[in-house]
């Protein structure tokens, strides 16, 4: 049986890639989108035609409390294994201070941070010993500040902190680390 790998933002950008590599090492993709359906399907039948895995579509908006859970139980429902995660959804928009909203903290804040703690918490559950646990942080963590990227910035400094205490707490049968890395090219949208 192949190994499943769960890649949330799986359709664009740095997700795609990771997706892509997982496929090309022969696992079988659970690739999660919040809002790239065409992306994500394309994707999804290149990889399958071109190393012969399966890849299963999940469209879920993971600013929904629920929705984390839901990506991991259809994984399950899918492939019946779960091996590695790796939580690259995320939200990164340029604001000055003083334009930040109420409501653009708590998106940045429910994707960058709550969703992924409930990816975890889905998936230590169904995951066996051996099991990988990867967060998507960002260099911005432990960076000076950047006044237009705060709720990002601060989210994803949290989101370091989270996966030093989850790594602790389900060693050793699931390994949790985390991933920062620099810049990457800007979406062309």
């Amino acid at each position: 049986m192949r190994r499943v790998a769960l890649v949330t933002g799986g359709a664009r950008r740095v997700g795609a890639a990771l997706v892509r590599s997982f496929a090309q090492r022969g696992y079988d993709v659970v690739l999660h989108h919040g809002n790239s359906p065409q992306e994500a399907g394309e994707l999804a039948a290149v990889l399958s035609r071109e190393f012969g895995v399966r890849v299963h579509v999940v469209q879920e908006d993971l600013a929904d409390a629920a929705a984390p859970a839901r990506v991991v139980h259809a994984a399950m429902d899918v492939f019946e294994r779960l091996d590695v995660v790796v939580s690259s959804a995320s939200v990164m928009e340029w604001r000055d201070f003083q334009s930040v909203t109420p409501d653009d903290w708590a998106r940045t804040e429910a994707i960058n941070l709550r969703a992924p703690f409930f990816l975890m918490q889905a998936a230590a559950r169904v995951m066996s010993e051996g099991g990988v646990i990867v967060q998507i942080a960002d260099h911005l963590a432990t960076e000076t500040g950047f006044p237009r990227l705060i709720p990002h910035q601060v989210t994803k400094s949290a989101l370091t902190q989270l996966v030093r205490a989850l790594a602790d707490h389900l060693a050793p049968q699931i390994r949790v680390n985390a991933v920062a890395p620099g810049l990457v090219l800007a979406p062309d949208d």
